[in-house]
């Protein structure tokens, strides 16, 4: 199924990254590297998150020739990380973010063209987990990759799904001044729905592109 090839390839292409900074780790290791214990830090990050979703039928019953669509929206994450040892590190992260309900109008006397799109809500996504990675790089531009997973909720109108996820990140750090540094992370988060509503389909997939920043106390 294409959700199945989509998420086989994300999976695949942080598994090469995952691979590439833990090379990079080796290679740094004798360049006193990004490999280093890091002090803890706390932060804000914001970006979009773009779903792979569908709502289920009996929550919104869809009649032709009219589509619904779930687009991306923003996200406001909170997070904060510590080393547990040379390159390893610890995430907790919680987030929130909103994706758009979209409704499509097509006429059929106009040979189905769009005559018509407006947005007929949202879905509430909130998520709180830990992930553990590798930091790897040199100085003073570090990247990381981390896996881990947590609890998800999501909620469309009066329906509210919480299901465990796992989640993938890889990303760059850049410090700013004696204590601040800027992150930029992508993420992947795989929701284990199992067809339950409001939505449909065994899973959820989400991608993420957030920036912030963080304080190292």
């Amino acid at each position: 199924m294409p959700f199945r090839r989509v998420r086989s390839g994300l999976v695949l292409l942080f598994g090469l990254l995952l691979v590439d900074v833990g090379a990079g780790v080796g290679f740094a290791q004798s360049r006193a590297g990004c490999q280093e214990p890091e002090r803890p830090s706390a932060g804000v990050a914001v970006g979009r998150s773009s779903p792979y979703v569908e709502l289920a039928r009996e929550v919104l019953p869809v009649e032709q020739p009219t589509s619904v669509f779930v687009r991306s929206g923003w996200q406001i994450t909170g997070r904060g990380d510590v080393t547990i040892g040379g390159p390893f590190r610890l995430r907790i992260e919680g987030s929130t973010a909103r994706w758009d309900v979209v409704r499509e109008t097509y006429s059929p006397e106009l040979n189905y063209q769009l005559v018509d799109s407006r947005s007929i809500g949202h879905i509430s996504v909130r998520q709180i987990g830990a992930a553990i990675g590798l930091r790897g790089g040199r100085r003073p531009v570090c990247g990381h990759v981390l896996v881990g997973g947590g609890l998800y909720s999501l909620t469309f109108r009066d329906d509210t799904l919480r299901r465990p996820g796992i989640s993938f990140a890889a990303g760059i750090e850049v410090p700013t001044g004696a204590r601040g540094v800027v992150q930029v992370d992508l993420q992947l988060h795989i929701i284990d729905t199992k067809n339950q509503r409001p939505v449909s389909g065994s899973a959820a997939l989400a991608a993420g592109l957030v920036a912030g920043w963080a304080y190292r106390f």
